[in-house]
């Protein structure tokens, strides 16, 4: 991920340190890094595991506590003690979260270049170029996020491959790609995009009015089959505006018949629900005529 003369000179300084870390050890001390950096104060467990978003990452300081890269405050109780950088972990995330940010958002501008003609003529933004860009910068950072988590145990410094922006934003469209394929990632891929959105993220290419727009026209309309339209039609050929109107009379039948089934659904069930009551109506006034008779036998017995 990083350049190999970085690579070169970091692996010079800390070998055995730098060797050893993966992508999982470099968003943990990112977490730290940033709180750090932004309240100038030593970093609650809680934090790092509620961002992290699994309990493995204690797994994780204790590895970065071997390596001299982190150094645990009040160690009575993981949970409960507070964690920070040691110089040489500072310095090592320093550089290498600043060529790994700087080859990402590379890798997005590169993904909303080649998507931005497709996303104009979404629904959402159809004739609106700021709008565009604002979503497909907001589509280019759920990519961004999944690619990292993607590899999450690759090595830091594994530049074998020569992975580079342009490497990065392919894989990138990979993964806008698969969402067509499945819908349960196509949701998850939504709130992320949406999370994008509203938080506020770094975006250079698109101003907080942009996102505002769009974040009420998406109110009004839904995000996903936007999200579908774009990965069907990333890799095609054709203009993209006969792909809107393909895949609007596509969603409108799809629509439909979704509206159908759930008209005969709700019939069937009216249906059922109807005869279940009469049933039981019938059944009270039947129990009822016979408790009557047994009563009027009794009381003609008894005269």
């Amino acid at each position: 991920m990083v350049s190999k003369k970085l690579a070169d000179d970091l692996k010079k300084l800390f070998l055995k340190e730098i060797d050893l870390l993966t992508y999982n050890h470099l968003f943990t001390m990112k977490i730290i890094f940033e709180y750090i950096k932004n309240e100038n104060i030593n970093v609650p467990a809680s934090y790092i595991e509620k961002k992290y978003g699994s309990v493995y990452v204690y797994e994780i300081l204790k590895k970065l506590q071997n390596l001299e890269l982190v150094k645990q405050i009040k160690p009575s109780d993981s949970k409960n003690s507070f964690y920070t950088l040691t110089e040489k972990g500072l310095l090592i995330a320093h550089i290498l979260l600043e060529e790994t940010e700087k080859v990402y958002k590379e890798a997005e501008t590169i993904f909303v270049n080649s998507i931005i003609e497709l996303v104009k003529y979404g629904r959402l933004v159809y004739g609106d170029g700021k709008g565009a860009i604002a979503f497909a910068n907001a589509l280019a950072k759920a990519c961004s996020k999944i690619h990292k988590v993607n590899k999450h145990y690759e090595k830091v410094l594994d530049y074998e491959d020569k992975v580079d922006s342009n490497k990065i934003a392919e894989e990138m469209r990979e993964i806008l790609r698969s969402i067509k394929r499945d819908k349960t990632f196509l949701k998850q891929f939504a709130e992320l995009a949406l999370s994008s959105l509203t938080s506020r993220e770094s975006d250079e290419l698109s101003s907080s009015e942009d996102r505002d727009a769009l974040i009420e026209n998406i109110l009004k309309k839904s995000i996903i089959p936007e999200i579908e339209f774009v990965s069907a039609c990333i890799d095609s050929k054709l203009d993209p505006k006969y792909h809107r109107l393909i895949f609007a009379f596509k969603y409108s039948i799809e629509k439909f018949i979704e509206n159908v089934k759930r008209t005969i659904i709700i019939f069937l069930t009216g249906v059922t629900t109807g005869i279940l009551v009469y049933s039981i109506i019938i059944l009270t006034l039947l129990f009822c005529l016979s408790y009557m008779s047994g009563a009027l036998n009794l009381f003609l017995s008894t005269v």
